[in-house]
């Protein structure tokens, strides 16, 4: 599914674009007056889903690596890369919370919030890897965690209230996305 993702910056000035550069996938940061462009080569397989944080100073993205799929994050002023989840389960749709502290996401982790059963071996094949629920993740200290418990049901486009004290999100619940 391609799903490459693009996000203004806060003032409205620019947009953060995940595209094919190469081999590889890169972010690439487009000045929308005149169209000029700064590469980010970050040499990923796979990004998608670049969100601008609100204060402007980061990108979260979804990238693929050795076929794993986590949240990064990427530093605009240092260009220091960070992969904040960094585990086994499938993590989608990064949202940025109004204080540029959390990340909203989609992921197939059920219960494995804490470091130690995020890094701990498992038995993927007896795990359910269709199941998805809402999770945050604190930049600072990436404690994650577990924001819906309904994970028989499918999960995309997340919203957050500016006062992040609700969340829309599409979910198939009644058979059908809503």
């Amino acid at each position: 599914l391609l799903t490459p993702g693009i996000s203004w910056n806060p003032d409205g000035t620019k947009l953060a674009i995940s595209a094919k550069a190469g081999g590889n996938d890169a972010i690439f940061i487009v000045d929308a007056k005149d169209g000029d462009y700064e590469k980010i080569d970050l040499t990923m397989n796979s990004i998608t889903s670049v969100t601008w944080s609100k204060n402007g100073e980061n990108l979260s993205f979804v990238a693929t690596v050795l076929e794993k799929s986590d949240i990064y994050l990427y530093n605009l002023s240092s260009k220091k890369l960070s992969n904040l989840t960094e585990d086994l389960f499938s993590d989608s749709n990064p949202v940025w919370g109004p204080n540029s502290d959390l990340i909203y996401f989609i992921s197939d982790r059920g219960n494995n919030i804490d470091k130690e059963s995020r890094t701990s071996p498992q038995k993927m094949w007896k795990y359910n890897v269709s199941q998805t629920d809402i999770y945050s993740i604190n930049i600072n200290s990436l404690e994650i965690k577990r924001i819906t418990h309904n994970s028989e049901f499918f999960k995309s486009s997340i919203a957050i209230s500016p006062d992040e004290t609700k969340i829309l999100y599409v979910s198939d619940d009644n058979g059908i996305g809503n």
